[in-house]
């Protein structure tokens, strides 16, 4: 990622180094997922002139949050990033790993349905516990999803 100078937040998430029009910018072109022109941000976040919506755009290439294409400006997630971790579905966004903790579930509770005569304490403990871990990096996923959506909706 492209910086122009070091930030006195490194080692936290870069997206945090965002705030107000540059964090509504770089969230409607990483939900776009298409190039997008200046005129059509300028138009989509609001801004009174294309120089706003220039002056954000400039500020998040050099931060190397977007590339600028033949088209027009697309996002990058950032390395490192709470969105590294998360996929965009319609416009939600969701942790992927609970794609992965909801298959552990599943798979317990198929598990004690087919071999309910017979269970094995050992497997159960196993699944459990995974399904714990799993379950508690989700939150801490769902933690840092939150401060930054505080931090959009607060800008």
């Amino acid at each position: 990622m492209r910086r122009d100078k070091k930030s006195e937040n490194d080692g936290l998430d870069p997206i945090l180094e965002l705030s107000g029009s540059s964090l509504r910018v770089y969230m409607l072109l990483l939900s776009e997922k298409k190039p997008m022109s200046i005129r059509e941000i300028q138009r989509r976040v609001g801004f009174r002139s294309p120089n706003s919506a220039r002056h954000h755009l400039e500020r998040l290439y050099n931060m190397g949050f977007i590339r600028k294409t033949r088209n027009g400006y697309i996002a990058v997630k950032p390395r490192s990033s709470i969105l590294d971790l998360v996929i965009m579905i319609k416009g939600k966004i969701f942790p992927r790993l609970l794609y992965v903790d909801l298959l552990a579930i599943f798979l317990l509770i198929g598990y004690i349905v087919m071999y309910h005569s017979s269970l094995n304490l050992f497997v159960i403990g196993s699944f459990g516990a995974i399904i714990s871990v799993l379950s508690y990096e989700l939150y801490r996923i769902y933690s840092r999803l939150k401060k930054l959506i505080e931090r959009i909706r607060n800008s």
